[in-house]
């Protein structure tokens, strides 16, 4: 008889169920290079051995941050536009193709945003975290969330409101 397995479901694959293929390919690819860069890093540096133990809270950071940037921003953007047009003109709905994006979708997009700014914010994790171009910068962030986190103060490179009253018993580290 074989042994059942416990298999759980990569944070990737939660984040981008019910996008498009397309897209969710793309943030998953992005996602497994950003993360065997993540894993060869660890290994050969001794600046970041430290988040070795954290792994798991490495992983989830950095599948928040490319949702970040390939949804929630892109989202921001369309809230954006939608609030523009809507003060300079008298149109109730913006016609793309034949798509009509109205201020009840637009709705439901800023509350997706809100959701996950709260979902972030909750755990310390501002847009801060999220802006970076090469991973090891990520890994950096990471390091610096971790320090404030174990000295008990806020990270003074976060230039958000944030601040660092959370329940010890929620804290990612």
């Amino acid at each position: 008889m074989a042994k059942s397995q416990k298999t759980e479901t990569p944070i990737i694959n939660i984040l981008t169920y019910g996008l498009p293929f397309d897209l969710a390919n793309q943030m998953y690819n992005e996602y497994q290079n950003r993360l065997a860069e993540v894993k060869y890093i660890l290994e050969i540096s001794d600046y970041y051995k430290s988040l070795k133990v954290d792994f798991e809270v490495v992983e989830l950071i950095l599948a928040l941050s490319i949702f970040y940037k390939r949804v929630v921003c892109n989202l921001k953007a369309a809230v954006k536009f939608h609030n523009t047009v809507y003060k300079f003109s008298s149109a109730d709905i913006i016609q793309i193709g034949k798509y009509n994006f109205n201020n009840q979708e637009k709705n439901s997009l800023l509350s997706l945003i809100l959701n996950f700014n709260e979902l972030t914010t909750k755990y310390g994790i501002t847009g801060y975290y999220f802006d970076y171009f090469e991973t090891k910068e990520l890994l950096k962030k990471v390091r610096e969330l971790k320090n404030s986190f174990e000295n008990g103060e806020t990270n003074k490179n976060d230039n958000s409101n944030y601040t660092n009253e959370f329940d010890p018993d929620t804290l990612p580290f």
